[in-house]
């Protein structure tokens, strides 16, 4: 059976969102984080394979990460951009595990689509896994490890369009509900509301 491990990228700066701690911003009688975490946590992946990637500033994002039995990765050169976080996150995994799911801290909603990505993976552990929606936004992703950055690779700001490039990526369609990415306070309204549509 294959080992599959969970990150949740959640070391951005949140520079748009203003000076609130954007992942800590109450939504509903819960943060941000907490509800992409409560949204992820799927129990074919073990808890110690459930990691939350911080960067500088997020005391609060790591005491809502260890509430929920997440661990957590610091990922020290964070501003750099999301691959920064990205490899923060695979390299923090065991050598036990075949992939990784990749899940954006911000964005509760594409958590949605993760128990589909979660059961291609599961059958085919060697296949990048990826979300095919407009407008587009591919995760959650699912990469092997072999598609895994080098360590002495460049470090990209744009995250997983190297990988999504790849021959071989197994692409679910998402027609439903749209991701809300949460960037600005305006965006806190949005996601509400699609929160309470799909309650």
């Amino acid at each position: 059976m294959s080992r599959i491990a969970l990150i949740v990228l959640a070391a951005g700066t949140s520079e748009r969102f203003g000076s609130l701690d954007k992942l800590a911003t109450p939504i509903a009688g819960r943060s941000l984080l907490a509800w992409t975490l409560d949204a992820c946590t799927d129990e074919r992946i073990a808890p110690d394979d459930r990691r939350v990637v911080i960067g500088h500033g997020s005391a609060v994002a790591t005491r809502i990460a260890e509430s929920h039995g997440w661990r957590t990765t610091f990922a020290h050169d964070a501003p750099r951009g999301m691959g920064a976080s990205l490899r923060a996150g695979l390299a923090a995994t065991g050598p036990d595990v075949d992939g990784a799911a990749i899940v954006l801290g911000d964005d509760p909603l594409a958590a949605r689509m993760l128990a589909a990505v979660l059961e291609v993976a599961a059958a085919d552990p060697d296949t990048v896994v990826a979300v095919r929606r407009t407008p587009f936004l591919p995760h959650p992703v699912y990469l092997p490890r072999a598609s895994w950055p080098s360590r002495d690779a460049p470090v990209t700001d744009h995250g997983l369009r190297d990988e999504l490039d790849a021959d071989r990526v197994h692409w679910l369609d998402d027609d439903g509900a749209h991701p809300v990415d949460v960037d600005t306070p305006d965006d806190v309204t949005r996601l509400v509301r699609a929160l309470s549509a799909g309650s």
